[in-house]
C-alpha cells in the first residue's frame, strides 16, 4: 500500500539574487543505480530525467532573470553556472564548469545521455572528496557554491562508515543529497546531510 499527497509551499517575493551561482553535482552511476523501479525506469534514468530537468530550469531562470536585469538597466548580470560529475568506483567527468543558457541545454543534455551509464561499483568516499577538492578549487568569494548529490548510497567500495563520509562534507557551501530508489539508504544521505 503506498500513500500519495501533494505538498503546497508558498514563498514570500525576495529581491532578485545578484550573486552568480556554480551548482557542481555528483550523479551515482554505479551498477545498482541500473535497478528497476516499480515504474518500470531504473534508477538512473530517474536521474538522469532529474538532472536534465535541473538544467532546463536553471536555463530558464537565468533567460529570464536576463530580461529583468536589462528592464531595470542593472550592470549586475549574476549567471549560473554548472558542472556534472558522474561516479561509480570512478570519477568521470559529464559536464565541466559551464553557464547554462538557453543555447547550450540541449548540448548538455546529450552529454548526460552519452557519459552516465551504469557500471562498477559505489564509492560514495571518492565521490565526496572529488566534489570537495573541485568546489574549493574554484571557489571565488564573489559566487554562490552548491553541491548537488544523487545517488541511492549503496557503498559497495571505499568506506560505508557514516561518521567518516559525513565528515568529507564541506558546510562551507550548500549540500542537497537525493536518493533514488525505494531501497535507498536512508540513514547514509541523512547522515551526510546532517
Amino acid at each position: 500500500f503506498q500513500n500519495f499527497g501533494i505538498l503546497q509551499i508558498e514563498i514570500s517575493d525576495t529581491p532578485m539574487v545578484t550573486t552568480g551561482q556554480d551548482i557542481f553535482m555528483s550523479d551515482d552511476m554505479s551498477g545498482s543505480m541500473e535497478d528497476q523501479t516499480k515504474d518500470g525506469r531504473t534508477k538512473i534514468q530517474h536521474m538522469i530525467h532529474t538532472t536534465k530537468n535541473m538544467i532546463n530550469v536553471l536555463a530558464q531562470a537565468q533567460a529570464e532573470q536576463a530580461q529583468a536585469v536589462q528592464a531595470i538597466q542593472s550592470t549586475q548580470k549574476p549567471d549560473i553556472n554548472i558542472a556534472i560529475d558522474g561516479f561509480d568506483d570512478l570519477i568521470e567527468q559529464v559536464i565541466p564548469l559551464t553557464k547554462v543558457t538557453e543555447d547550450n541545454v540541449d548540448a548538455m543534455h546529450k552529454q548526460i545521455d552519452k557519459k552516465l551509464k551504469a557500471r562498477n561499483s559505489t564509492n560514495i568516499e571518492i565521490a565526496l572528496e572529488n566534489a570537495k577538492t573541485k568546489i574549493n578549487q574554484n571557489q571565488s568569494k564573489c559566487r554562490i557554491q552548491h553541491h548537488i548529490f544523487m545517488t541511492d548510497g549503496q557503498v559497495t567500495k571505499g568506506s560505508a562508515d557514516h561518521a567518516h563520509l559525513a565528515s568529507l562534507v564541506d558546510p562551507n557551501y550548500s549540500n542537497i543529497f537525493i536518493g533514488f530508489g525505494i531501497d535507498h539508504d536512508a540513514e547514509l544521505l541523512q547522515a551526510l546531510a546532517a
